[in-house]
């Protein structure tokens, strides 16, 4: 039986970048860390950017989303992540440990954005803009742009 409480790790470099970008993101919104986590992980997935964590994890947060309704989406997200990467994994790593290593990747990813923006609303538009070019990247289409099409 899975555990209903997930630690999520990162480098304390790493989780210190995520601590900066959070500091700021709390200014005008109230975001969650374990959800900038969980979009780190997507992040470093989509390009397919690992980094193992070598020294001194970091437990950014504790994560009782099994049950809780607020992270299915991450929930799925970790599970279908970890469904199309098992059979090429050389090493025997489970799913969290695999998302830790694409949400390290992540997060380094989104602080380059963020230091890129003079702004907080600048690094929000920034990511909107992100998330967008990769949606139709791999080619899904949102209810907005099918009605468009219509």
């Amino acid at each position: 039986m899975e555990s209903s409480v997930l630690l999520l790790r990162l480098n304390e470099e790493n989780n210190n970048k995520l601590n900066e970008i959070m500091n700021k993101l709390k200014e005008i919104t109230n975001i969650t860390k374990a959800k900038m986590y969980f979009l780190a992980g997507a992040y470093g997935y989509f390009y397919n950017t690992r980094e193992k964590i070598q020294n001194n994890p970091i437990d950014v947060t504790r994560v009782e989303f099994l049950e809780r309704s607020e992270y299915k989406v991450q929930k799925i997200l970790l599970n279908s992540i970890y469904q199309s990467q098992k059979e090429n994994l050389d090493e025997n790593i489970n799913k969290y440990k695999l998302f830790e290593e694409y949400a390290n990747a992540g997060v380094r990813k989104l602080y380059d954005i963020f230091t890129e923006s003079s702004e907080i609303e600048e690094f929000i538009e920034s990511l909107e803009l992100e998330v967008i070019r990769i949606i139709e990247a791999l080619g899904i289409s949102t209810e907005e742009n099918s009605c468009k099409e219509k």
